[in-house]
């Protein structure tokens, strides 16, 4: 799934045509959906924790835990 329409889609900016890629998706691979709304719920608590102050510090984590 293509990391873009995933955050359009929780920003409310996403199309008609992305808002259905998202909901394919989450049909065909709902394992897959769950572990990326995990991943997004402990982003939003970790930035309500820390504040805005931390949050290039919490975006190297996040890419540390995550991508690496």
């Amino acid at each position: 799934m293509d990391q873009e329409v995933i955050y359009k889609a929780l920003r409310g900016e996403a199309t008609p045509d992305e808002l259905e890629q998202v909901a394919r998706w989450h049909s065909e691979n709902p394992e897959d959906f769950q572990r990326c709304a995990d991943e997004v719920h402990m982003q939003i608590d970790m930035m309500e924790l820390y504040g805005p102050r931390d949050r290039g510090l919490l975006l190297i984590l996040f890419i540390f835990l995550f991508i690496l």
